[in-house]
């Protein structure tokens, strides 16, 4: 055993002195060698030796200083990755829950050729020294790339790595702590500033353009990534493509890292007091496969007993009954392995609760405070029904501008328009309500026609029309009318956690607001205190500001 281990050190210092070239098509060969045996399933026996020949290769190669790994070649070899473990995944024996040992040798190789990439980003993001004219340093460009397309794939397919895989014997290695690594790459990505990189998603402006990433271009329709959402956003032309780029990948990269904090059980979360992630994933055990390929590779002593090989074979001739103590001794090894595992998930739960303790205690002891500066007035259908003359008056001060939701426009339309039953009881006051509607709409058309600039009606995606020859619009989410009102006002919004959020941990959150919304309706009203949205019926607002009818 000792010779083996000297052979693996001595082979991994040789791939430091390999000539990049060499290393390079020695990789090639190995990596398209390991996905064979994936796929056909032929020669599984050597798999461990292999796939661990293959990451000290990749290791040593974006270790580099020139690495020849390309945009092109990092795409393909995630390709082909991605499709290993598909291809075993569809293998597989129909239940979700299970792995076989293909896909479980699949995952593993895909998760340690992660680690070992996210290991070499951080590194060049916190060593390397950035380039005043651009947002990353331009040696881990490839590697964030890199690292991005893995984050895609795994966010696609939690079922396929979750729980995570047995990692290779250590004395076959490398075996990355990945979510580990990938904590304190997400500390490293979160520090780095992309305020000069402006992304968009809303409807482009005449000087912006697309930001298409190489890895979308490229792996677009590609079966294990169709289930990723596809964001598209712009930046404004005098904005460098590439920085953009790197700050699309990064945001992204910051959305994964929040995504598994949320996975269950999750394999990050974040500290209350430091705000920084770390990894409370299950250290992946040693799988018993790889100890039971080492033992027989060991032509010494058995791992369980001190006999030797030849003499537990006479043993086994002459009735001797070793079979019965090497199942007890297996059985004691899995019952010490499932010991250490309930351990460490016992402290895991345990820290996720303090820690979820210190988040819920330090923000339930804030309160917040409404700075109402009022320059946008929202008034809802029942405002323009019962007080169109107070709200004729708020136009004509001058003083604010009143946004008329699309929405409420086609309320009052409709009710305009709705015949009454004569021999209702309240027939009487149907027709009220259908001639202040048909007012209300009359008064609003003229003063769109008139042009008149505090008057302006907004759709639900927070664009102003300039007339109502068209009043048809889609919806996006809001399930009633409610909460398209509400949306108009949340475009009058925008909070950044970096504004309001006092130094003082005792002091309170003070939030600036320019919007009121104008209602009697005790649910909208509701809903818009719990978003944090001024909210008055017409008449107080009126009486507040001292102006009458």
């Amino acid at each position: 055993m000792e010779d083996q281990i000297e052979d693996e050190e001595e082979e991994t210092t040789n791939y430091t002195l390999m000539s990049t070239h060499e290393l390079y098509k020695r990789f090639t060969l190995d990596f398209l060698v390991l996905h064979g045996k994936l796929l056909t399933k032929i020669g599984m026996e050597t798999f461990p030796e292999l796939c661990s020949q293959t990451l000290h290769q990749y290791a040593s190669l974006i270790g580099r200083e020139n690495c020849p790994l390309t945009t092109s070649v990092f795409t393909q070899i995630l390709a082909i990755t991605m499709f290993s473990v598909q291809h075993c995944s569809s293998d597989g024996v129909g239940d979700e829950n299970v792995r076989t040992q293909q896909q479980e040798h699949a995952v593993q190789f895909a998760l340690d050729l992660f680690g070992l990439t996210v290991e070499r980003c951080t590194q060049l993001l916190s060593e390397k020294v950035k380039d005043a004219s651009s947002l990353i340093v331009p040696e881990a460009r490839v590697l964030v790339m890199a690292v991005k397309l893995f984050a895609d794939w795994l966010s696609c397919h939690t079922n396929s790595w979750m729980p995570p895989p047995d990692q290779l014997h250590p004395e076959l290695g490398p075996c990355p702590d990945m979510w580990k690594l990938f904590a304190n790459f997400s500390n490293t990505v979160k520090a780095i500033d992309c305020l000069g990189c402006p992304l968009f998603t809303h409807t482009p402006a005449a000087n912006s353009r697309p930001v298409v990433l190489y890895e979308e271009k490229e792996l677009a329709g590609y079966v294990p990534l169709l289930a990723l959402p596809q964001d598209v956003v712009f930046t404004p032309v005098n904005v460098n493509l590439d920085d953009a780029s790197d700050a699309k990948r990064l945001c992204r990269l910051r959305f994964f890292a929040d995504f598994i904090c949320g996975l269950d059980p999750p394999v990050l979360a974040v500290n209350g007091k430091t705000d920084l992630y770390y990894s409370v994933a299950p250290r992946p055990t040693i799988s018993e496969r790889d100890e039971r390929h080492l033992d027989a590779a060991d032509s010494g002593v058995e791992r369980g007993g001190g006999v030797a090989r030849d003499d537990v074979t006479e043993g086994r001739e002459l009735g001797h009954g070793d079979d019965d103590d090497d199942k007890q001794g297996s059985d004691i090894s899995a019952l010490r392995r499932r010991k250490r595992e309930l351990e460490i998930q016992v402290q895991q739960r345990q820290l996720l609760e303090k820690n979820a303790l210190q988040v819920v205690e330090k923000q339930t002891c804030r309160d917040i405070e409404l700075e109402i500066r009022p320059t946008y007035l929202v008034p809802d259908t029942n405002g323009f029904i019962d007080y169109l003359d107070k709200i004729k008056a708020l136009v004509q001060a001058r003083k604010y501008t009143i946004v008329v939701p699309l929405v409420v426009i086609n309320e009052l339309d409709g009710l305009s328009k709705t015949a009454s039953d004569p021999n209702d009881i309240s027939a009487e006051h149907a027709q009220w309500v259908q001639r202040r509607a048909a007012a209300s709409v009359q008064y609003i058309e003229s003063i769109i026609e008139q042009g008149q600039r505090n008057v302006k009606v907004m759709t639900s995606q927070g664009n102003y029309l300039d007339t109502l020859e068209f009043r048809t619009e889609e919806r996006h989410g809001q399930s009633c009318n409610d909460d398209v009102i509400l949306s108009c006002c949340l475009h009058f919004c925008d909070d950044k956690a970096k504004d309001f959020m006092p130094k003082d941990a005792d002091a309170p959150i003070r939030l600036k607001r320019e919007v009121v919304l104008l209602t009697d309706d005790r649910n909208l009203r509701v809903k818009a205190h719990t978003r944090n949205v001024p909210v008055k019926d017409t008449l107080s607002f009126c009486r507040w500001v001292k102006i009458n009818a």
